[in-house]
């Protein structure tokens, strides 16, 4: 992922504790499984987690402005 005009690729990922229920175990293997599916062009066979939700429509966004490459890797522009 180019991030804000480096070309260095880069991991985006999210802070939280193994105590708060949103960042169970369950909820990130259903979010890489969903994400893995966007990135691979291919249709997701289960649904991204409820609390993931910002974090999906910003996903949308960013298909919708043709963000990711045929790579799977997404080339953002912005923070």
């Amino acid at each position: 992922m180019g991030v804000k005009g480096r070309i260095e690729p880069a991991v985006i990922f999210a802070l939280g504790y193994k105590s708060d229920l949103r960042f169970s175990e369950n909820n990130i293997q259903q979010w890489d499984k969903w994400l893995l599916a966007i990135e691979q062009n291919l249709p997701a066979t289960n649904e991204c987690p409820d609390i993931f939700q910002l974090d999906k429509k910003s996903i949308q966004a960013w298909l919708a402005r043709g963000l990711l490459g045929a790579d799977g890797v997404w080339l953002l522009d912005q923070k």
